[in-house]
């Protein structure tokens, strides 16, 4: 499902994205009554969508995490979470560098299912999204290089969620996935 829905929007976002204003998604795809979550980083502002039951919280260092976690009567486990991270790194001097870094950042323990790994392109830019799953969580990497003047900053947009969690989830996941914008201040 994340694969049709960044193929659709990254579609859309190519014909209305500069490379000062990067999204992983065009406006109407945000339903208007979805509150947006947002800081400041790096020279960066984050705007992420923040659906209903949902908190927020900046990063020190620059990133941004969103929340949720409530009481599910009757569920076992009894309750339900999941978390997304808008996190943002030390620029690098060229996009393969700070490619690199996000690569070193990925999961790599030996109990890592990785499930899809594939190049997508947003706003002309190549992203690198990764799903996948241990045994207790499931995982949603999208990471790509932002140009910002002679520098790329390492941008990683991470889910996670307890396996037996992620339908409950999934919707809000992918709202906030596809919903993401990063513009230069």
């Amino acid at each position: 499902m994340i694969r049709t829905l960044l193929i659709a929007l990254s579609a859309s976002c190519t014909l209305a994205c500069t490379s000062a204003d990067l999204t992983t998604s065009s406006a109407p795809s945000c339903p208007a009554e979805v509150p947006f979550a947002t800081t400041h980083s790096a020279g960066l502002t984050i705007h992420a969508p923040q659906p209903p039951g949902w908190s927020t919280q900046p990063v020190e260092g620059g990133g941004l995490v969103l929340h949720r976690f409530e009481t599910i009567e009757g569920a076992d486990p009894p309750f339900g979470m999941a978390t997304v991270t808008v996190a943002i790194f030390s620029p690098a001097s060229t996009a393969d560098a700070a490619s690199s870094t996000l690569r070193i950042l990925r999961p790599n323990e030996s109990d890592w299912h990785r499930t899809r790994s594939e190049e997508v392109q947003i706003c002309g830019n190549t992203a690198h999204l990764t799903t996948g799953t241990n045994v207790v969580s499931h995982h949603d990497y999208l990471e790509f290089a932002y140009p910002l003047g002679d520098k790329f900053y390492p941008i990683q947009i991470a889910t996670q969620t307890p396996v037996a969690n992620v339908s409950r989830y999934r919707a809000d996941l992918d709202a906030i996935l596809s919903g993401v914008r990063i513009t230069a201040q």
